[in-house]
């Protein structure tokens, strides 16, 4: 409904995707009217407490003058209740009849925390593009970076520019800290030859200042260089394809700790080596001043189909997990699924691609009732030391809603790939099946907030559809339901539980017969 108020809704869980709940905060201020906004980014400090930013914008009526906003929160109980602060991070603002007449834009803000020993443990930094339109072929800008003291309320008044050199644009950085407290950003630069390009800038004193940036790589991707339409995407708004590179570092105290890995979306590096995009990585072992020949991570072979959108974490064992839409089990690259692939040795060597979605979304109809925004660009993987936890946006009812999807994949473990997936909805949870491996049989719990049709089936690893428990008419509540798999064979199942809010898939594993 495009007509209906714009929200920040924040779902959390205290017991590992189990179940979810809502915090009240929503990130809309009160008594302004909101016209949009989004990048919502939060990291969590030594303490356990959540830091937010994100970004808004606000009409002011008659004149329709429209400001933007760099706003902050912090929670101290695992998001169930924030704190905003008053004091803006930044401001700018956005003529909507001609984003050309606009002063002064900001936009695509990342956060990092430094989680090492150093006299900057728990800063924060937060990098963001200042952008100056001048016209639709330059519009100067800046890579800036604010900090928050580990012990301060709200971040810097001053901010710090991390790119030296002058480009026709620059934008899309994403932000690092190494367990030396030294702080990496990599960006995007647009040369006035129209080059494009990645960089690489550090600070070693807190990021008061940055080292000259360093270039990584170019690239070639519709829309960025003139041989090439950057329509090419189907169900993604022309405006919104873009790179969407990111960096991580790896800061596991292993083998790999302090190496630098990079991700983007492109279709060549130089030049376009093929119609399809493709998933880029490269790698540096010596802090930045060097970095790996690119490669390409999809690995479906296809020159054709469509890979976009990837991310990127680093797990506490020096896991690098890699996730993105992914097109290629469709010739006419509209059917999207979601991929992944990790490596272990610190990027040498990376696992074949596996979807962690369980059926892929028409994205002929993904921007229906959005109009045309499609899915969104802050999608991201996060990890723990067993589980990779890819979330995305998932339109799979082909109806133009859009859900919010998360997987827990385990990591080292391929029979399945993922032990769970399913919509993040507060309206119901499962616990179980226990036990798990089931021999004869065991037990379903689940938890209704709200009255539902509630159907449960279980799918053999090929897809086979062996059980189905016609659906029920549940009210709210809580229900221990039978599971009986006697007449099953050993082996990996996929059980589901399918509800009016959504769905959940478990891996359920009978043995013992």
């Amino acid at each position: 409904n495009l007509l209906a108020p714009l929200s920040f809704p924040i779902y959390y869980t205290k017991d590992f995707g189990q179940s979810w709940k809502v915090s009240k905060f929503d990130g809309v201020p009160d008594g302004e009217l909101l016209a949009g906004g989004g990048d919502p980014v939060i990291v969590f400090d030594s303490k356990g407490w959540a830091h937010m930013t994100w970004l808004t914008v606000t009409l002011t009526l008659p004149s329709l003058k429209a400001e933007m906003a760099l706003r902050y929160a912090y929670s101290k109980d695992g998001g169930a209740t924030w704190i905003a602060s008053e004091k803006m991070i930044d401001t700018g603002d956005i003529d909507p009849t001609d984003p050309i007449k606009s002063k002064r834009l900001i936009d695509k803000e990342w956060l990092a925390i430094d989680r090492s020993n150093s006299v900057y443990q728990d800063d924060i930094y937060m990098v963001y593009v200042e952008l100056i339109p001048d016209s639709l072929e330059n519009v100067a800008g800046t890579i800036l970076i604010k900090k928050k003291l580990a012990n301060d309320l709200d971040f810097s008044e001053q901010a710090v520019a991390v790119n030296t050199n002058d480009y026709v644009l620059v934008q899309f950085s994403s932000i690092a800290v190494d367990n030396e407290g030294v702080v990496h950003v990599f960006f995007m630069g647009v040369d006035d030859a129209d080059h494009t390009a990645f960089y690489h800038a550090k600070s070693i004193d807190g990021g008061a200042s940055f080292l000259p940036e360093k270039k990584i790589s170019d690239f070639h991707l519709p829309g960025f260089t003139p041989d090439q339409p950057n329509n090419i995407l189907v169900g993604v708004d022309s405006s919104r394809i873009y790179p969407c590179p990111h960096m991580r570092v790896d800061n596991s105290g292993g083998p790999n700790d302090g190496d630098l890995y990079a991700v983007w979306t492109a279709n060549g590096i130089t030049n376009k080596a093929s119609s399809g995009l493709d998933i880029y990585f490269t790698k540096s072992t010596d802090g930045g001043d060097s970095w790996t020949t690119p490669i390409i991570l999809n690995d479906d072979n296809e020159p054709t189909s469509h890979q976009f959108y990837p991310s990127l974490h680093v797990n506490e064992q020096g896991v690098l997990i890699v996730s993105w839409y992914d097109r290629r089990d469709d010739l006419n690259n509209i059917q999207t699924h979601y991929y992944m692939t990790y490596s272990t040795d610190g990027g040498k060597s990376f696992e074949s691609n596996f979807a962690v979605s369980s059926s892929a979304s028409d994205f002929n109809s993904i921007g229906d009732k959005n109009g045309g925004f499609g899915i969104g660009e802050y999608t991201q993987v996060i990890a723990s030391s067993a589980y990779a936890i890819p979330v995305w946006s998932d339109g799979r009812t082909n109806d133009g809603n859009i859900d919010l999807f998360i997987a827990f994949v385990p990591l080292y473990e391929a029979a399945l790939g993922y032990e769970q997936v399913g919509s993040i909805s507060s309206a119901f949870s499962v616990e179980g099946p226990s036990p798990n491996p089931i021999s004869e049989g065991g037990i379903l719990k689940l938890i209704l907030q709200k009255r539902s049709d509630v159907t449960i089936e279980l799918h053999s690893l090929d897809g086979k559809l062996v059980q189905r428990h016609a659906a029920w008419n549940f009210p709210a509540g809580d229900y221990e339901i039978p599971i009986d798999v006697q007449d099953l064979t050993n082996g990996i199942y996929l059980l589901t539980v399918k509800t009016d809010f959504g769905f959940l898939s478990k891996k359920l594993v009978i043995s013992g017969k």
